[in-house]
């Protein structure tokens, strides 16, 4: 009996969007499909919003470790410019002018963190997405 390797051939792809760096890239791509995330409000009282602070700084952390840690695997493959794009991110989780909102969003409104969050992003997007160029803007997350 004759043993056969069945492989698909590869085909060359061109995609057209908004690159992240200049430059040809060969190799697996990944498609990014952008949806909706629906954030439920959800009222908290008065006696809640301390734990609520603290349930948002817990996040801020976590979301710090992971950074790093992609930072760190994309420092090893890809250099240490490809990896400043998490430094830029994890900067962002600090940005006065949307983590004191947030603070005070929560402290305001009695809401959830994650309402709060998504809230003021929402809001700091749109506010800049006008100062930015047609590519920033278009490339923009949220």
């Amino acid at each position: 009996m004759e043993q056969r390797s069945i492989r698909a051939e590869a085909q060359e792809r061109i995609f057209v969007g908004i690159p992240a760096a200049p430059g040809i890239a060969i190799g697996p791509a990944y498609l990014f499909n952008k949806r909706e995330v629906v954030v439920e409000a959800r009222r908290i009282s008065e006696a809640e919003v301390e734990a609520e602070l603290e349930r948002f700084e817990q996040a801020v952390q976590r979301a710090e470790r992971d950074l790093d840690k992609i930072s760190s695997v994309a420092r090893e493959k890809l250099g240490e410019e490809s990896a400043s794009v998490f430094e830029a991110q994890r900067l962002m989780l600090h940005d006065a002018s949307v983590y004191d909102r947030i603070r005070e969003y929560i402290q305001t409104h009695r809401c959830n963190a994650d309402y709060a969050w998504r809230t003021c992003w929402t809001n700091t997007s749109a506010a800049w997405r006008p100062a930015t160029t047609p590519t920033c803007a278009s490339a923009w997350p949220i």
